[in-house]
């Protein structure tokens, strides 16, 4: 017999499993929905998950982390920067806008078909957009530089080996650099740290000013009781360094610099041949015997006439404190005769009241020699057009080439260097000026040391040698 099914059980089988289907359909459609009305799984920005958050809720999220201080590093100082100070902002309009872009290539319904297969969508990591004030951001650079910036070091000079050394360079920040590594910790959600680019200094360079801190190490560190007297002229530019260089101080035979002056301006621009030997012979032998027949032939057979006119040439050049009262080896009083230089009442060297100089002066001349010589101008040129030529001043240089003792500046200079120079020796006074030219600088430089003692030749001769072979090392090392 033959068992029949009963079609009204089948259906309400048929209505119930429609029915069924139609719920579970309604259900998952309902919540694809809600899925689909949220950020989409596996989607983050720059690592930070915001997948399943509504669009508020991700941006809530991404604010509070971009918006932490950066952590700034110079060297070991650490510095912390509010991004707010540099009118930061992550752009999340844009952000959203790449975002939709992946679900709206998708369609609802396929997107709903591959749920409903439990097809999840593929991670989706997103970069993240930023704006801020670059400017602001320089000034916060400024700032902190401003605050750890590490300044360079100070040239000195060492006094042990005589030379000079550069000071350390120091350290700035490399805003352009920095800018860069900062730009890239802002981007990050975590170690929002950047080291600052620091780029180096520039390397102080000696200066003249360290020569005169140099000089007053050196004689300090040999206990030297007395007074340096000490002038530089850089023959290049002009620059003069001055070191207690308006003290008068025994002119000696150093005097035989305003003497040949004062022959070439009266009989220039060639010396008569007979005055022209007194003179060399006053120079090489350093006789004060020729330097008295420089003053006759001067004076017209008079030394004191011709002291005076030496005297009055110093005057019409604007030297006030360079003097001569007589001849060598005059007798009697000297007249009394003030000057700028010997009317100060602080320092006192004791200077021979017939001829007397200052460092400054006499180094004056010898560098105006230089000038004229090589037809840069100068006073002599400009006061005494006529006998002041470039050839006669070369003349007066060459004269004073022929000072040969292998001590005092001399000494300094290395050999192949000759030097033009005039020096003086007294018991408690040595002197020496002289025109320096070398390959990488050229200079005039006078100095006198004296204290109230006889000078010491072996330890006071060396300070001065000492003294111009630091000078020459500034110049051309």
């Amino acid at each position: 017999m033959e068992t029949r099914r009963n079609p009204v059980i089948l259906n309400w089988l048929t209505i119930l499993s429609i029915f069924s289907a139609a719920i579970y359909f309604s259900l998952q459609l309902v919540n694809y929905s809600n899925i689909r009305a949220r950020l989409q799984a596996g989607t983050s920005v720059e690592g930070v998950p915001i997948g399943g958050l509504t669009q508020q809720e991700a941006r809530d999220r991404l604010n509070q982390i971009y918006s932490r201080p950066v952590e700034l590093y110079f060297q070991d100082a650490i510095i912390h920067i509010d991004p707010a100070d540099i009118s930061f902002r992550a752009d999340l309009d844009s952000i959203f806008a790449v975002i939709e872009t992946f679900r709206s290539d998708t369609s609802f319904w396929f997107g709903f078909w591959a749920y409903l297969w439990n097809q999840r969508p593929g991670a989706v990591d997103v970069e993240i957009v930023i704006e801020y004030d670059r400017r602001q951001l320089e000034g916060v650079l400024d700032e902190i530089n401003a605050v750890y910036a590490i300044q360079p070091g100070q040239a000195r000079g060492n006094a042990a080996t005589i030379n000079f050394e550069a000071g350390a360079p120091g350290l700035n920040i490399d805003k352009a650099s920095s800018i860069q590594v900062i730009d890239l910790a802002l981007r990050q959600p975590s170690n929002r740290r950047a080291h600052l680019t620091l780029a180096q200094g520039e390397v102080v360079a000696p200066t003249q000013v360290t020569i005169g801190d140099f000089v007053q190490d050196y004689i300090s560190q040999l206990g030297f009781q007395g007074v340096l007297s000490m002038m530089i002229i850089n023959l290049e530019t002009g620059e003069e360094l001055p070191l207690q260089a308006d003290i008068a101080v025994s002119g000696m035979e150093l005097m035989t610099v305003p003497m040949a002056i004062t022959a070439m301006r009266t009989s220039g621009p060639t010396i008569a041949p007979d005055l022209q030997l007194a003179l060399e012979n006053s120079v090489q032998r350093n006789s004060v015997e020729h330097a008295n027949a420089v003053l006759t032939q001067l004076g017209g057979g008079d030394p004191a006439l011709g002291a005076a006119l030496v005297t009055q040439t110093m005057q019409q050049l604007g030297l006030q404190s360079t003097f001569m009262a007589g001849f060598y080896g005059q007798d009697g009083p000297a007249p009394e005769i003030q000057t700028p230089a010997n009317g100060r009442i602080d320092i006192n060297t004791g200077p021979d009241a017939w001829r007397q100089t200052t460092a400054r002066e006499i180094t004056w001349l010898m560098a105006n020699l230089d000038l004229c010589a090589n037809e840069k101008g100068g006073t002599l040129r400009l006061v005494y057009p006529q006998a002041f030529t470039p050839a006669a001043c070369q003349q007066l240089i060459d004269l004073f080439r022929l000072d040969r003792i292998g001590a005092l500046i001399e000494a300094g200079v290395p050999p192949q260097f000759p030097i033009a120079h005039r020096h003086g020796l007294e018991i408690s006074t040595y002197g020496d000026v002289a025109i320096v030219e070398a390959p990488s600088g050229s200079y005039a430089l006078g100095i006198f040391v004296w204290r109230p003692e006889a000078l010491d030749w072996n330890i006071h001769s060396t300070m001065v040698s000492d003294i111009s072979r630091a000078v020459y090392g500034f110049y051309n090392e």
